[in-house]
């Protein structure tokens, strides 16, 4: 059930015609997530859904796919920072069933440009006219014995617009308290007095941008030696992003869920698709209109998932996607084999594997007629799983340490190659014990209802983490990746901001989240005012995700204490 402010709504008119999306990114996590803050099962899937839209002018609301039957839906508006915006569900015309946005009015549909005129070619550009005035020595003036003159300039070029909204207006030389600067949007049919320095509205609608001068005095003042215009315009289209979450259930049907990654919007040509399926180990996708790629590296953030990707370009029009979640099978007879065989030699270990009633994993299970030593404790694996997590540690510094050395020649390239690769060697066996270990915990441990209280603050760090894993590995092309860190950068921060002060000192580790998520802010401030070249920009924002995973992984530790 969609949330409160999702009232249905009839639609305004049939704007979606014209809308296309741009590009399409799909985080979707079977079972047990971060994403959203909540109590889904192993039957349930969890989705962020990043859409962007090439938004007409003229459209005010969009929309997309999202299953009937979620619950937990939000959506946020991507405009420096991520923004809650109303949504809810189409009841009537062609898109009755979808999911609607509505484009918030802050929404910046428009642009700026500066033009500056104060050369003698771009005052007498062909096109201007000069009536009792003239140019020379570098400034507009009045001609011998007249006492009043107009200037109006050629057309001043500005880029594709749908209409010119507003100027400012500078003048630039001696006694322009005589001069009377007019502005015009419709090829000079009507001017609007324009005061110098102030924001100017024009009330027509037009994209050919003039400027008129009248002076009044002599032939030596007042003199005009240029003037700048800063025009408002707006664009024909513009970039609209939208964040969708939300929580559906699976409906397992003969062995199968389906995940529909239809839009109701076509793509615009060239368009782009990224899709991240985290899926409960055992399960397997099955793609139609879409192939997804086992990535055989995985994500160290969540050991109990497989990871499957599919990056497609070059997308247009409507396309039609989706992925059929198989479940598990139980192979009955090999089961029967390995009894048959066991029967025969009259004793000795054997393994049934046998369905869970929930029908959510097929479970080994291991029986013999020996006596078996005493099954290890939940203890146990928690120590195992953080001596791992520090191995692992440990052989990234070494990598880390290793890349470094090379740049000086110590050791040498060969020997370097070397360890690396026995240390690389090394990861990949710490990670998947590391990988079975967590899943024996998670196995072992006392089935519970997830505390409905999560913080959702920790879900959008761990979230920033992934997207960082996900630009290091290549899944994400980096304009993406650099919109996406600095949307979510900025939503943990309003979170935090928000936050109750007893709230903040609830865990021994909420401070270092603080101090490091301002950090982050701080970083993604400076560098887009432009205050940070951009190696020290990088080096900072490598050392911050390494001390956003560390940070990651202590508050891990800390909860499995």
């Amino acid at each position: 059930m969609l949330l409160g402010m999702m009232l249905p709504v009839p639609r305004a008119s049939a704007q979606s015609e014209s809308l296309q999306l741009v590009s399409t990114t799909y985080y979707i996590v079977q079972g047990e997530s971060d994403l959203i803050a909540g109590d889904e099962s192993a039957n349930e899937f969890t989705c962020l859904k990043i859409l962007s839209y090439e938004l007409p002018h003229n459209v005010s609301r969009i929309h997309a796919t999202v299953p009937s039957d979620a619950r937990n839906v939000t959506a946020w508006v991507a405009s420096k920072g991520l923004i809650n915006s109303t949504f809810g569900r189409e009841d009537s015309g062609p898109m009755a069933g979808a999911l609607y946005v509505d484009v918030p009015s802050w929404f910046e549909r428009d642009a700026v440009l500066t033009n500056a005129t104060n050369s003698s070619a771009s005052i007498l550009a062909s096109g201007s006219i000069q009536t009792n005035v003239s140019y020379d020595s570098g400034a507009l003036h009045l001609d011998l014995g007249a006492t009043e003159g107009t200037y109006v300039s050629a057309p001043i070029p500005i880029p594709e617009s749908v209409n010119i909204l507003s100027a400012n207006m500078t003048l630039y030389g001696t006694d322009l308290q005589n001069v009377t600067s007019e502005i015009s949007n419709d090829h000079g049919s009507s001017w609007t007095t324009a005061v110098p320095g102030t924001d100017t509205t024009l009330s027509t609608t037009g994209t050919s941008f003039h400027v008129r001068l009248m002076l009044r005095g002599n032939e030596t003042t007042p003199l005009v030696t240029g003037f700048q215009a800063v025009m408002r315009y707006l664009l024909p289209s513009t970039t609209f992003t939208v964040h969708l979450t939300y929580i559906w259930p699976g409906e397992f049907k003969d062995g199968k869920a389906a995940l529909d990654l239809t839009e109701p919007v076509p793509y615009a040509s060239g368009g782009s698709s990224f899709v991240f399926l985290y899926l409960v180990k055992g399960y397997s996708p099955e793609g139609m209109g879409i192939t997804l790629n086992f990535d055989e590296d995985g994500d160290p953030t969540a050991p109990n998932k497989e990871v499957f990707v599919n990056m497609t370009f070059s997308l247009s029009g409507s396309v039609s996607r989706s992925v059929q979640v198989l479940e598990p099978e139980a192979n009955w007879t090999w089961a029967l084999l390995l009894i048959a065989v066991a029967a025969a030699f009259g004793g000795g270990a054997y393994v049934l594997l046998r369905r869970k009633a929930s029908s959510e994993e097929a479970v080994e299970e291991v029986i013999s007629e020996a006596s078996e030593e005493p099954a290890a404790s939940q203890e146990d694996f928690a120590k195992r799983k953080a001596e791992l997590m520090a191995r692992k540690a440990d052989i990234v510094a070494k990598l880390d340490a290793l890349d470094v050395a090379k740049a000086s020649g110590t050791p040498s390239a060969q020997q370097a190659a070397k360890e690396i690769d026995l240390l690389r060697s090394e990861f990949k066996k710490v990670r998947n014990e590391l990988n079975r270990v967590s899943k024996r915990v998670a196995s072992s441990a006392d089935l519970a209802k997830p505390d409905p209280t999560d913080d959702p603050y920790d879900s959008v760090l761990a979230s920033i983490a992934r997207i960082d894993e996900d630009f290091e590995k290549g899944r994400l092309p980096e304009k993406t990746y650099r919109s996406l860190r600095k949307e979510y950068a900025s939503k943990a921060a309003s979170m935090l901001a928000a936050r109750e002060p007893t709230a903040i000192a609830e865990h021994p580790l909420e401070k270092e989240k603080t101090k490091l998520m301002e950090a982050i802010v701080t970083l993604e401030e400076e560098h887009e005012r432009g205050l940070l070249d951009a190696k020290v920009y990088g080096e900072l924002q490598v050392s911050y995700r390494k001390e956003l995973a560390d940070l990651l992984r202590q508050i891990e530790e800390s909860e499995g204490e």
